[in-house]
């Protein structure tokens, strides 16, 4: 599982690099590689023993493209859409490996990707919109519903507050000092939401 991951990754890295300006690995492409890789491969290898291997693979591609976008955001503060074409296939082909959510459950998903474009999408960035969009995916796939969507939102914002409050990121008025990328708080706390609520 860590070698699709690392595959991902050097793949999404080198069309970067092909076509665009590029990207230059710093401490925190580092970061992510040897904090994100291992966690990705537990949560394939977890979900490989308990729905089986194609499930185990789509969930990787998941992985792989998050842990991507952070390393984008994170060195340029934003994200290509392709990692979110990718990521979101085979998020939905997840579902429908899964089975399709039915009833609340889709309707829940459906309004919350909804609310995450329309709404949301003027709070945060578009890619922070997506990347939650694909992890309701994700989630609905391994029985969340609307309120875990609204469960993982929660935990990524405490995660992010958390953080700025000890680097003595946010001013007075609760707003943060410096922007910072939003995209490794939404992974970590999708990894969590994962491990604790499905």
């Amino acid at each position: 599982m860590s070698a699709l991951l690392l595959t991902i990754l050097a793949a999404g890295l080198y069309i970067i690099n092909r076509f665009d300006e590029g990207l230059t690995p710093d401490r925190r492409t580092g970061i992510v590689i040897l904090a994100g890789v291992p966690a990705g491969a537990y949560f394939g290898w977890r979900a490989a023993i308990q729905s089986g291997i194609l499930p185990a693979l789509l969930l990787e591609v998941v992985i792989g493209c998050l842990l991507l976008a952070c390393i984008t955001d994170c060195a340029t503060c934003q994200v290509y859409r392709f990692v979110w074409w990718i990521s979101g296939g085979a998020a939905l082909l997840l579902l429908g490996v899964e089975g399709w959510p039915e009833g609340e459950r889709l309707w829940g998903l459906a309004l919350f990707c909804f609310l995450q474009l329309i709404l949301f999408s003027h709070m945060y960035g578009k890619g922070d919109c997506h990347a939650f969009c694909v992890c309701a995916a994700v989630e609905a796939a391994a029985g969340m519903d609307f309120t875990g969507f609204l469960i993982h939102m929660l935990v990524s914002f405490s995660l992010l507050a958390a953080v700025q409050v000890a680097r003595g990121n946010v001013s007075r008025k609760g707003s943060l000092k410096h922007p910072v990328p939003f995209l490794p708080y939404i992974t970590i706390s999708f990894l969590v939401v994962l491990l604790f609520f499905s």
